[in-house]
This record gives C-alpha cells, structure tokens and sequence, in this order.
C-alpha cells in the first residue's frame, strides 16, 4: 500500500492536478486512498451513488453503458494518468456508465463528497477543479463523438 507521501506525490504528477497550488493539494490530500481493483472488478455502476473520483495509476478500466437488462456497450478505455468519476459534482449524484477493471488496477480514490464541500468552502479551489474537470469532460464528449461517427 501507498503511504501519505506516495499518495501526495501520485496527485500532484497525475495530469489532472500537475501544478495545483501546494494549499489545494493539502485540501484534497486529506480524503485521499490508495485503491486496488483485480481483473473483472467493478469500481461502480450505472444509478449507484457517485462519490468517488478515482486517479488511475496503473491498470486499464473499461467505461461501458447499459442496453438492456443483460447488455453492456463498451465506451471507452481509461489507463494511466487519466481520472476517472465527476458525477459527484452532478445532482442527483449517481454514475451514468458502469466501470470494470480489464486488468489489475491501481487508483488514487479523492472522495467526491469531500471534493464538493472543499470546492464550495474554497471557491478558488472549486473553479480550479472545475475548469480541471470540465476538460476532461470535453474529451470524453469528442473521443465518443469519433467513435460514433467512425461506427457509421
């Protein structure tokens, strides 16, 4: 397991926190967790309570969405140095995909819930992590955007 110091130092060089300010990072540092997940493990589901951001430092996970009782549509596959989870910024915090590990994953967890409340308390924390997130979010938008217009 990772200690503190390993846990701080894998957010500061993740993509999405590289040059945070120092009182940011201890903000965030606090509600932070080294997490582990084996091959076919489900980090979350479609409509369960969101409240995780998860900081993937090793291992691939699969986003994938339900079509029918018994059916999911993969989405897309998230690796190392990308996050993964902003539904917890989001009423009604729930997760819209479902999320799987293909193989042995490693994450740094930030509980979203946490987040929040920091970001409202620190708005100019909250506005980092917002223009932060929201650039992922326009990613993710045009990555499924190619991946739907290739499928024609």
């Amino acid at each position: 397991m990772m200690t503190l110091p390993q846990i701080e130092q894998s957010i500061r060089e993740h993509p999405l926190f590289v040059g945070i300010k120092p009182e940011h990072l201890a903000l965030i540092l606090g509600h932070a967790r080294q997490v582990e997940f084996g091959p076919g493990e489900t980090l979350f589901r479609e409509m369960a309570p969101a409240n995780q951001l998860f900081l993937l430092t090793a291992g691939t996970v699969e986003l994938s969405a339900s079509n029918g009782p018994d059916r999911e549509v993969s989405i897309q596959r998230l690796g190392p140095g990308e996050a993964l989870g902003w539904s917890w910024l989001f009423p009604p915090f729930q997760w819209h995909f479902n999320a799987h590990a293909i193989d042995h994953v490693e994450a740094v967890s930030i509980s979203g819930g946490h987040l929040l409340q920091t970001a409202e308390e620190h708005p100019d924390l909250g506005f980092e992590l917002m223009k932060r997130i929201s650039k992922i979010v326009i990613q993710r938008l045009q990555s499924t955007r190619k991946q739907l217009l290739d499928g024609e």
